[in-house]
Formats: structure tokens, sequence, C-alpha cells
């Protein structure tokens, strides 16, 4: 799942800067130290911040607005991603 033009607020468990989309994924699903449920991924800079937490039970206090970033889950293990409207989060 994809959560277009939002960033998380600050809640994040391990930052990895200046990499693309690609690997901010795989980052996230080989990651050993926790199990990584979505993450957090900025273009302009290539900042990608992992998250033990879905982005689908997140509260809009959790998030902020961002041109830049996009908040991806990933449902299973296939990096199948799909667009999360911002009504769709739990207030």
């Amino acid at each position: 799942m994809k959560f277009a033009n939002k960033k998380f607020s600050s809640n994040k468990d391990r930052s990895i800067l200046n990499i693309g989309i690609d690997d901010c994924s795989k980052a996230c699903n080989e990651e050993l130290g926790f199990e990584c449920k979505s993450f957090d991924f900025c273009y302009l800079n290539g900042d990608c911040r992992l998250n033990q937490r879905e982005a689908s039970i997140l509260s809009p206090d959790d998030v902020l607005d961002s041109n830049e970033c996009d908040i991806y889950e990933s449902r299973n293990k296939n990096n199948n991603y799909k667009i999360i409207k911002f009504n769709n989060l739990k207030e």
C-alpha cells in the first residue's frame, strides 16, 4: 500500500540516507532487527525510514503532509503496494 504525499511525524525505527525507493523497500523486507511493516521514502533526498507499525492503522497525528515523501506498507513479501487514501486511516 502507498500513502501518497505523507511522511511519519516522528516514529521511525531505522533511517537510511541517500538510497533509492527499490533499495528502501528491500531494506524493509530484509530488516533483521525488527519486523518492518512500513516505511516512508522522501524522493528529493533519498531518505528512507523503516517502521514497525502498519501504515494503515496510523492516526492522522502520526503523519505529516509532504510533497516529496510517501508512506508505503507491504501486505506481503512480494512487494505489492497499493495507494492508501487518507480517509482510510483510523482516527
